[in-house]
């Protein structure tokens, strides 16, 4: 009897469903030297969503000084969705092998807003950046749930902008258990000026009461992969 009342109750929308358990994920990134994958150095990641939010350490190539590619790497549980927990993927840069000449940081916007590009971030001189942090920003969203997503990254030169930026590079999506991108540059595969970060997410699902916000414009991959948004 007491199950057949629940079961009303939630036809009818009356009752609070159970907060759903984080299912975990982190990123992280590399940056190499002269050619892609050479000369690459340490590989540092963000905490996990689920954890309080820090900044990895420093990311560097081999000799920490004016790296040529990066790449971008997610890293998950093997589970796809991510409940009640709005996030976006958070980047800084600086010379000086991260002492100084720290740029100020940026974000993509958030999971609930669709995902998207983040601005581009440099160290403070805008040229010829050494080494990068990234994090994950988190805040409570009672009732969201995230279909899918996957992480670009895009380099550039000279300005901040996509005058001199090379192609964009995307992980897999979280649905395919994540991993690497391919490695990423400038137009020129030499010395970029500045990074910038792309959430690429599927449609956010509300569950009952939550409201899921806006469709991701990147729902569609011709979209997302051609020249349409770039």
């Amino acid at each position: 009897m007491m199950k057949k009342v629940i079961a009303a109750l939630l036809l009818a929308g009356l009752a609070t469903p159970a907060i759903a358990e984080l299912n975990n994920f982190r990123f992280g990134m590399i940056l190499s030297d002269y050619e892609p994958g050479e000369a690459f150095g340490n590989y540092e990641t963000s905490d996990w969503v689920s954890e309080y939010q820090m900044w990895s350490e420093w990311i560097g190539d081999a000799d920490k000084h004016d790296f040529n590619y990066a790449q971008v790497d997610l890293e998950t549980n093997g589970n796809v969705k991510v409940f009640n927990t709005d996030f976006r993927l958070c980047l800084q840069l600086s010379d000086k092998k991260g002492t100084a000449q720290i740029g100020k940081h940026e974000c993509t916007p958030w999971a609930s807003q669709g995902g998207g590009w983040s601005p581009y971030a440099s160290d403070s001189t805008q040229h010829d950046p050494d080494m990068v942090r990234v994090k994950i920003e988190t805040r409570s969203s009672n009732g969201l749930a995230i279909k899918d997503f996957r992480i670009g990254i895009r380099l550039t030169d000279k300005y901040m902008n996509d005058r001199h930026a090379g192609h964009v590079k995307y992980t897999p999506y979280m649905s395919q258990g994540g991993g690497k991108s391919s490695w990423a540059s400038d137009d020129n595969e030499w010395d970029p000026n500045s990074i910038k970060l792309f959430l690429d997410i599927g449609e956010p699902v509300p569950t009952s009461g939550g409201d899921g916000g806006d469709l991701d414009p990147c729902d569609d991959l011709i979209l997302c992969d051609g020249n349409f948004l770039f």
